[in-house]
């Protein structure tokens, strides 16, 4: 019989560090993509040690994954499957680690709502 499948959700909450204030965007949709391929050299931003670790972890985790289906290894911090029952999430950031998942009551407002329209 199959494994069933197992979902393993970040949260990049990593503001991109910025040269000015007009280049302060904060953490964005598809800010994480350099992190996760380890190519801040693509980026021209003030890359600090914090985002070299970030994006050592990320392209890990991303690897491991890849690889067996579960982004867990040595050395990094440990990432539980999401379920509906735990609802933890990895967030990462300055410190990375599991966490509640942000933002649940939207979800669940969001998940009600379109219930509600079948």
């Amino acid at each position: 019989m199959r494994e069933p499948f197992q979902a393993f959700v970040y949260n990049f909450n990593r503001d991109l560090p910025a040269y000015t204030p007009e280049t302060q965007f904060g953490a964005f949709h598809s800010g994480e993509i350099v992190y996760a391929y380890d190519n801040l050299h693509t980026l021209d931003r003030p890359w600090d040690e914090v985002d070299h670790g970030i994006a050592g972890n990320m392209t890990d985790y991303w690897v491991n994954f890849a690889r067996n289906g579960d982004p867990n290894g040595p050395g990094l911090p440990c990432r539980d499957p999401y379920t509906n029952d735990q609802e933890a999430v990895m967030v990462i950031d300055t410190v990375t680690g599991q966490s509640a998942l942000p933002d649940r009551a939207t979800l669940n407002f969001r998940e009600d709502y379109y219930n509600s329209l079948r």
